[in-house]
């Protein structure tokens, strides 16, 4: 297995063991609203993959990614069926759509510029080696 994907199955399988800590002792207090903590932070966690590995633009880019993160939910066997019935990809979908609000492309380019930059910044930091 090259070492990419080595990595990449590592870290989730780092990942699904801190989700099932995390669900073991997960407790609902909320005060009210339709926020999903857990759903937004596996978003997050799984969009920071994508930005990692997907340096090029892809046809239905944002399609792609909310395939990844369908299969992602049910590899570390989150619930995949909604009290409504509604289908999974539907339901994730909905999710992405309001987690980024200018399109998962578009937030996709914007986290890698920044990379680049806080990169080139931290090199200008560094002193020479001359």
């Amino acid at each position: 297995m090259p070492p990419d994907q080595e990595r990449l199955l590592s870290l989730l399988q780092l990942s699904e063991n801190e989700i099932r800590h995390y669900l073991a002792s997960y407790r609902v207090c909320s005060k009210g609203g339709n926020k999903d903590r857990l759903t937004g932070q596996f978003i997050d966690e799984i969009f920071e993959l994508w930005c990692r590995y997907v340096h090029v633009d892809l046809y239905d880019e944002a399609g792609v990614f909310k395939k990844l993160l369908a299969a992602a939910w049910r590899d570390v066997q989150f619930p995949t069926q909604e009290h409504s019935g509604q289908r999974l990809e539907d339901w994730l979908a909905d999710r992405v759509r309001k987690h980024f609000s200018d399109g998962v492309v578009s937030s996709r380019r914007d986290r890698q510029e920044l990379d680049l930059e806080l990169a080139r910044s931290r090199a200008e930091m560094r002193p020479s080696l001359e």
